[in-house]
């Protein structure tokens, strides 16, 4: 009796271990990717406003990485957003904003590449990425 109460003990404890394992990893990789989401944001709207043609790259990325007040609140607002959707549930909240989501990356994919294709010197940039350059098989070592 008392093995059986132990046994039954460790196994209330083990699961409530794997539950605060999975806990914590959902929200290590929600505030991962939340980050990410703020920093996208971010570079999103300079690029809207100002562009980057005459930003200095390195000092915005330490000014977006390092934690400034704009990447704080963009943090909160992805945050906020990314809980108002899982809040509406699987069917009401992220299938709807994926139905929209998923399409809207394969038309800005399509955009891109478009534009990759007709810039100047896209047909050396093109010939260098899909060239199969033979020599590079025909190396052999000897070991």
């Amino acid at each position: 009796m008392v093995v059986q109460v132990l046994l039954e003990i460790l196994l209330v404890k083990n699961i409530l271990g794997w539950a605060l394992f999975l806990s914590l990893t959902c929200i290590g990789i929600t505030a991962y990717y939340t980050a990410i989401m703020a920093w996208v944001l971010q570079y999103a709207i300079v690029a809207a406003t100002k562009g980057f043609g005459n930003v200095n790259t390195e000092l915005m990325y330490e000014n977006v990485v390092s934690g400034n007040w704009m990447t704080v609140a963009l943090f909160i607002v992805s945050l906020s957003i990314t809980a108002f959707i899982v809040s509406k549930g699987i069917g009401s909240g992220i299938e709807k904003v994926n139905n929209f989501m998923v399409p809207t990356l394969f038309i800005l994919l399509i955009i891109v590449a478009v534009r990759c294709v007709t810039l100047p010197g896209a047909a050396q940039g093109l010939e260098f990425l899909f060239a199969v350059k033979k020599s590079i098989y025909l190396i052999h070592r000897r070991g």
